[in-house]
């Protein structure tokens, strides 16, 4: 049996690549925090784009035969 069968994840062994846990958090917590902006940012952005088409004001066509006045709406 080697140390590496007995010895938990969590610790790292000697000469043994990797990342310690509290840079392993440190990491993590950096992530959530992007995760975090980047959910409050999508619905946002697509907000903007309802936004501009309830700004504009609808476009009506109205014909007037020649010769006669027509009536616009809301003047």
């Amino acid at each position: 049996m080697t140390a590496s069968d007995t010895q938990p994840d969590g610790i790292p062994l000697p000469g043994r690549p990797g990342m310690r846990p509290r840079d392993r958090r440190i990491v993590q917590a950096i992530a959530l925090m992007c995760a975090m902006a980047a959910m409050l940012v999508l619905p946002w952005a697509d907000e903007t784009e309802n936004v501009k088409k309830s700004l504009k004001p609808p476009e009506k066509i109205t014909t007037v035969p020649e010769g006669q006045i027509g009536d616009l709406v809301g003047a």
